[in-house]
């Protein structure tokens, strides 16, 4: 919901697949130099699975710098930085045991005015894992903390624009989803070589990883790590830089 000050999340659904926000997320709002908003939200996911996955946690955004931003895509000019510190608890309940994710976020994002999307994103991700069974005691399993760097590179939608369906190539998956560890994906290219990046990305339009794809004709298979990221539900896009095709999945 896009109010005069703010835009909020109130959750996504696709086929088979709910997010909602019992405490809605606010995404997008004002802010003067070294302002910020701290905003609390939760949520609960329903992947058709029979598990449902709760989230709740909180954020802090922060506009702390601005300047000249260089990347491969080109040079722009008045970049604002924004920072983010968030902390949130994931959890589901497979009957035999609990499982718990507590997540540590700090994000740097840089954003241009008339630019669409976030153009950079530099990611800290600290995970913490507690599995609970009756009668045991608490597994506790720290994964440290991982940094991830993105930015886009001649793919840019805004809000309002839908990119063309991407052709001659289909996307589907190679393995389970959910996933815990690894996503497996199988990717056909129907017409000669392809050159392509893919983009993975939260259910909030966040880019969380991306790479370079040279695919050759037929059927290709690949396996990305995954471990590092959140519980929660993402989208896996691929695109040639003017067509898009995107699968979305869940990580537990």
């Amino acid at each position: 919901e896009k109010k005069t000050n703010e835009l909020e999340i109130f959750g996504t659904a696709s086929e088979g697949f709910v997010q909602q926000y019992s405490n809605t997320d606010i995404q997008l709002k004002n802010l003067s130099f070294n302002g910020s908003f701290t905003d609390d939200f939760a949520n609960y996911t329903d992947s058709g699975t029979g598990f449902i996955f709760y989230g709740e946690g909180s954020r802090t955004i922060t506009y702390d710098g601005y300047g000249t931003l260089k990347t491969p895509a080109g040079t722009f000019f008045n970049a604002m930085r924004l920072k983010g510190i968030s902390s949130q608890v994931d959890s589901a309940d497979f009957g035999v045991g609990v499982t718990i994710i507590k997540t540590d976020f700090t994000v740097y994002d840089w954003v241009v005015a008339n630019q669409p999307g976030v153009l950079v994103s530099v990611y800290y991700t600290h995970i913490i894992y507690e599995t609970r069974f009756p009668g045991l005691d608490t597994i506790i399993e720290d994964v440290g903390t991982f940094k991830s760097v993105n930015y886009i590179d001649n793919f840019t939608v805004g809000t309002f624009e839908q990119p063309d369906e991407l052709v001659g190539v289909d996307l589907g998956f190679a393995g389970a989803n959910p996933v815990s560890d690894e996503l497996s994906l199988k990717i056909t290219i129907k017409n000669g070589n392809e050159n392509l990046q893919m983009l993975l990305t939260d259910v909030n339009g966040r880019v969380v990883e991306t790479s370079a794809l040279t695919l050759s004709p037929g059927e290709n298979r690949l396996s990305l790590p995954v471990s590092q990221l959140a519980t929660g539900a993402y989208f896996v896009t691929l695109t040639d830089g003017k067509a898009a095709k995107s699968l979305n999945w869940l990580k537990l």
